[in-house]
């Protein structure tokens, strides 16, 4: 049992959840996704790239990446090759972190409200979910595309707050990367921090601004 998490959320009257690298295990699947793209036109993925994009929304990257590496194709084209890769992985592979549907089943079953706060769009993060039999947990989907912005400003999770009803103070986010964790904060949420292999390197600044920080969801055990 984890007593600061459970102490959050005793003050709490809703949860919001990021997707990928929070509630599914899908980080390696955009690496790799890079890395084809990357090798389509015969260059190395740059260090460091993910840390760079992680934050961002898919409009966001794509003309990050035709400004910074001056690719041939249009944003909308790059856009639409990372949809191809990505659609069939979304929709039939990847899984759910450990414990994450029994935590969704628990918070549920003690009448929180619950959101989705993703950077995906809704052709990948719809499918995830129902192939993963969690869609049903989820009161709102936000994604950052609909509201023209990224997580390195608040509006998603304001947003996600307005429709649950639930206060900022009293509403408690789901991260497992630092640029997002640092805009809830600051936006005066209440953050709990998910381990994320693509997120170890920036392990001890996430501790420090985080509420909690936890490895897994077994947090009723």
């Amino acid at each position: 049992m984890n007593k600061k998490t459970l102490d959050i959320l005793s003050e709490c009257d809703g949860a919001i959840f990021d997707m990928d690298g929070t509630i599914i295990d899908s980080m390696r699947i955009w690496s790799d996704i890079d890395k084809r793209f990357f090798a389509a036109h015969d260059m190395d993925i740059p260090k460091g790239l993910q840390q760079k994009i992680a934050h961002m929304n898919f409009k966001e990257m794509a003309q990050y990446f035709k400004d910074t590496f001056s690719f041939s194709e249009s944003v909308e084209e790059i856009n639409q090759m990372w949809m191809n890769m990505a659609k069939e992985e979304y929709s039939y592979n990847i899984k759910l972190k450990p414990y994450v549907k029994e935590f969704l089943a628990a918070l549920k079953e003690r009448n929180y409200k619950i959101s989705l706060a993703t950077s995906n769009q809704k052709d990948l993060y719809e499918p995830c979910l129902k192939n993963n039999k969690i869609l049903e947990y989820f009161d709102y989907l936000l994604n950052t595309n609909v509201y023209s912005t990224s997580k390195d400003e608040p509006t998603i999770y304001l947003e996600a707050s307005k429709k649950m009803n639930t206060p900022v103070e009293k509403t408690v986010v789901f991260e497992d990367i630092y640029p997002a964790i640092k805009t809830a904060k600051n936006a005066g949420f209440k953050v709990i921090a998910i381990y994320d292999d693509s997120s170890k390197d920036r392990e001890k600044d996430i501790r420090y601004l985080a509420d909690d920080y936890i490895y897994s969801f077994d947090v009723f055990k």
